[in-house]
């Protein structure tokens, strides 16, 4: 099932400075919906909400902190995604098919408050709850909690988006294309003052602040795929959340956000051929566990809990009695073979004649053996999203069977190289793009083995991408 992403790194403007976002892999994503780096004021912990295809079409999904209690909160044709909570937890304001709308944490009172012409997303409440940030048309934007007074806050030709509000409300964390790269970047909340937290080669983004402001927890790749990374809130102190050991080499972590005590964070992974799902870990790395069950959930946001709104009781779980272990047959010991009799021939009168020679025989020339033929490999291509906006985030993934064949794989569009040759690990290769152009592609992945004797080389399947203009 593919899982629809709306991670956008650059501009059209700006593609001429992008350049592709090469190998993420230690061994592969996305969904998802496009989603926000929440942040959120310390409190109790109360309900996760989420986006999810698991009836078939995006909508908004709450559960409660230990992944019990699943409740959708949306049920229409349209796309509903990004959902954010109020610092009170009692309502979340969520895109739906670009529009901004707001209901209760219940899903009751469902209204819009920022319509077309005007779209947003990746949205994120301030902690005061009077404001709305959210990304539009690749800049970052502000509005009144009704959606009233519009403001633009970033004008760099490079894409920002995933803004998220400080604790105190003073600042907004985001991410950038600005410095031909995906960096993350900290302004005041008036837009102005932008400092650069990150810079290196790798892709970082997904910021969200800690309750506390001490802490921002992002995704990066420089240690391989996109996982999980901390630093201090002013950029010091960049490390890696979860060991190599822990996380699976075919993943990308996205959508980080704190939980409301400051102890866990709830995020997304991508694993498995574009599945995601919704994970828990606590801040020093340590219990993570997954939430949710392979249905394209992603972007999470979590609430403070409200007294007036109990939590749903969570389910039990049922007891299994195991099966009784079955006792092993019993294995015929080997017989012992029995000696061949010497049979002692019997005395004969008539003497032996004598033998004949046989006639010496020429032996055949030596022949040199034939060397096996090189062993037949197949490539599979893996498109995702399927249709993205210009400047969008996608994925390839290329796939060679078998797993032992080395060498790497070239990614076409139509003739077209994209990006370098990426090299197989583990029977995958992957490139992250950004500057499709608008129209429709015609991808291709073709492996190249680095012994031709060893292992044959094969093109994959032709997928189509479909890349949309900017809306007005």
């Amino acid at each position: 099932m593919y899982c629809p992403s709306r991670w956008r790194i650059t501009k059209p403007a700006a593609r001429a400075r992008t350049r592709f976002l090469g190998l993420i892999l230690a061994l592969v994503a996305a969904v998802l919906g496009a989603t926000s780096a929440n942040a959120v004021v310390p409190g109790v912990n109360g309900l996760i909400a989420y986006t999810s295809l698991q009836d078939g079409n995006y909508e908004i999904y709450v559960m409660n902190p230990d992944g019990t209690g699943k409740s959708r909160l949306t049920n229409n044709p349209a796309e509903d995604t990004s959902p954010t909570f109020s610092p009170d937890g009692r309502r979340i304001a969520f895109t739906r098919d670009g529009e901004i709308w707001l209901m209760n944490s219940d899903g009751s009172d469902q209204r819009p408050i920022m319509t077309p012409p005007q779209r947003g997303s990746q949205l994120d409440y301030s902690p005061d709850g009077t404001r709305i940030a959210f990304s539009d048309g690749g800049d970052i934007f502000i509005i009144n909690a009704d959606g009233s007074n519009r403001t633009r806050l970033t004008t760099d030709p490079a894409s920002d988006g995933e803004p998220a509000f400080s604790p105190d409300g003073t600042r907004i964390a985001f991410t950038s294309g600005r410095d031909g790269n995906a960096e993350i970047y900290l302004m005041k909340a008036d837009g102005t003052e932008p400092t650069r937290l990150t810079n290196n080669p790798s892709i970082d983004q997904s910021p969200s602040f800690s309750p506390d402001g001490a802490s921002i927890v992002f995704v990066s790749n420089r240690t391989g795929f996109l996982h999980l990374h901390v630093m201090n809130a002013d950029g010091t102190n960049q490390r890696r959340l979860l060991p190599a050991s822990t996380n699976d080499p075919f993943e990308l972590d996205r959508d980080p956000v704190y939980s409301p005590d400051g102890t866990s964070i709830a995020y997304s992974i991508f694993t498995d051929f574009f599945t995601y799902d919704v994970h828990r870990v606590n801040v020093d790395g340590s219990n993570e566990r997954q939430l949710t069950g392979s249905n394209c959930n992603s972007g999470p946001a979590w609430g403070v809990a409200v007294a007036a709104s109990p939590s749903p009781t969570p389910t039990p779980t049922p007891v299994v009695t195991p099966a009784p272990t079955p006792s092993p047959t019993p294995v015929r010991p080997c017989q012992t073979p029995q000696p061949t009799p010497i049979v002692t021939p019997s005395p004969s009168a008539t003497p032996t004649p004598p033998i004949t020679p046989m006639p010496s025989i020429t032996p055949s020339p030596t022949v040199t053996p034939t060397p096996p033929a090189a062993a037949r490999t197949t490539t599979q291509l893996l498109v995702f999203p399927a249709s993205v906006r210009v400047g969008d985030l996608v994925i390839l993934v290329a796939r060679v069977t078998p797993p032992s064949a080395g060498g790497t794989v070239q990614f076409k569009d139509g003739g077209i190289t994209v990006g370098d040759p990426q090299t197989v690990r583990s029977g995958f290769a992957i490139q992250l793009v950004t500057d499709f152009p608008v129209g429709i592609r015609r991808l291709t992945a073709s492996f190249i083995p680095d012994n031709p004797a060893t292992y044959q080389p094969s093109t994959s399947n032709l997928v189509r991408l479909t890349v949309r203009g900017h809306n007005p």
